[in-house]
């Protein structure tokens, strides 16, 4: 009887368990989803770019601005500016002073920054790690694996910030084991952004190498 007993009391105890639990991944991925697709039109935010390099241990940090509108992103650091206007990609590096243009189809293994902040792709199994507090804000964490081994991001994590369902903090692992995470701050939404923002066209003292005519 004790035994009986003992059997219906874990059970009642498994239940309330699932009933108290967060959000599944799956339920996390649309409604993240959902805000992107139908709330947002445009984003912009500040972001603090962290890559610890794996054989050498080195950690390089920088701070930059980014801007998104449809399939269109910018960001821009002191030393690089990168920009996507749906279908050419401008990569500025103030070092050389040249501007590298390529077409968006030959760079088709690129994850655009919407996929790793909104979207997710669809090849990486999806985890739900938990919980994290943040001060008075709350986030939850999930884990992107890929499936396959020829993808260029081994796992993702990102962080997404409750109630409002955007992702705030963004971690990756490439092929080499460096790591390099990408922290928002000062997000804004539907803000007028220009589409000439999304083109390069204010370094005009850079050397163009147009990839696209190979």
């Amino acid at each position: 009887m004790k035994t009986k007993n003992i059997l219906i009391s874990l059970i009642i105890l498994a239940f309330t368990n699932l009933a108290f639990a967060g959000p599944s991944a799956k339920e996390i991925l649309k409604k993240v989803q959902k805000k992107y697709e139908k709330d947002i039109k445009t984003l912009s935010a500040d972001f603090t770019q962290k890559v610890q390099w794996n054989l050498s241990g080195f950690v390089q940090e920088s701070d930059g601005k980014m801007l998104l509108k449809g399939d269109k992103f910018r960001f821009d650091t002191d030393s690089q500016s990168l920009s996507n206007d749906g279908e050419t990609i401008w990569t500025y590096n103030s070092t050389s002073e040249q501007i590298i243009v390529d077409s968006i189809k030959k760079s088709g293994e690129i994850l655009m920054p919407q996929e790793l902040l909104f979207k997710f792709p669809e090849n990486y199994t999806l985890f739900y790690l938990g919980e994290e507090k943040q001060g008075k804000k709350n986030f939850f964490i999930l884990k992107l694996s890929a499936k396959s081994e020829s993808e260029n991001l081994k796992e993702i994590k990102v962080w997404v910030l409750e109630d409002e369902w955007l992702t705030q903090k963004l971690e990756y692992v490439d092929l080499n084991e460096n790591i390099t995470t990408y922290t928002l701050k000062n997000v804004k939404t539907n803000t007028e952004i220009s589409d000439d923002k999304f083109q390069l066209t204010e370094f005009t003292d850079a050397e163009v190498i147009d990839l696209r005519e190979e």
